[in-house]
């Protein structure tokens, strides 16, 4: 209980007259995030082409579900999935095999194995057709709203476990190329095109298990 307290949400009165305030080391850091707007762009971005699977959620948490966080779901998301059932183990250097599985024996040992099946993440159906969402954030009380729009193009690509390594490593250069540097053409298209101010969108992710490409501008007019 009091790591929950710690990390996810627990109130403090910082004044006898004033009004208690939800505190926490993970809430406060998802405050802050959600206060940069291209950190929710691209929060909003990979909502769109995850929408049934876990990553069309935020892993750390919005601020508006973290103090709906009970003991019991803590713990019990803990307990299902920090567990040895659902890790791997790695060595590396010259050390003696033999023992290297008596210290892993030594740690897992007292562990039962558990059913890990919930903890696969499933492939995202893909679509038959474009979609489109449109979404609000905060753009501050400075400067004219009118140019603060912001959009990104997304797509789906293939699942990593089913893409050659090697042209995992030719979309990773051509997407270096594209994007990477000021004279990429991509991102001078874009930026010469005085549509926007700026380019936004990570270019490819390969950290999930379906690759996706994510480009986009800031400072547009509707």
């Amino acid at each position: 209980p009091d790591t929950l307290r710690q990390e996810g949400h627990h109130f403090e009165l910082d004044d006898v007259d004033g009004k208690m305030t939800i505190k926490g080391v993970v809430y406060n850091e998802m405050k802050g995030a959600y206060s940069d707007p291209e950190r929710v762009l691209a929060e909003y971005s990979q909502e769109a082409i995850f929408p049934d699977i876990t990553y069309g959620v935020e892993s750390g948490g919005h601020p508006r579900n973290i103090p709906d966080l009970t003991w019991e779901q803590f713990k019990g998301f803990h307990d299902n999935y920090y567990h040895p059932s659902n890790a791997r183990v790695w060595f590396y250097g010259d050390g003696d095999e033999g023992r290297r599985l008596e210290k892993v024996n030594e740690f897992l040992q007292d562990f039962e194995e558990i059913d890990i099946s919930s903890s696969a993440v499933p492939l995202q159906e893909r679509w038959t057709e474009p979609r489109a969402v449109e979404h609000t954030y905060d753009c501050g009380s400075e400067g004219d709203p009118s140019n603060k729009y912001m959009t990104t193009l997304n797509w789906m690509l293939t699942p990593m476990d089913q893409t050659e390594p090697e042209k995992i490593l030719a979309l990773t250069v051509l997407s270096q190329l594209l994007l990477s540097t000021s004279a990429s053409p991509l991102r001078k298209a874009l930026t010469d095109s005085g549509l926007g101010e700026d380019i936004v969108g990570g270019g490819l992710e390969t950290d999930l298990r379906q690759m996706s490409f994510s480009v986009g501008m800031k400072g547009l007019t509707k």
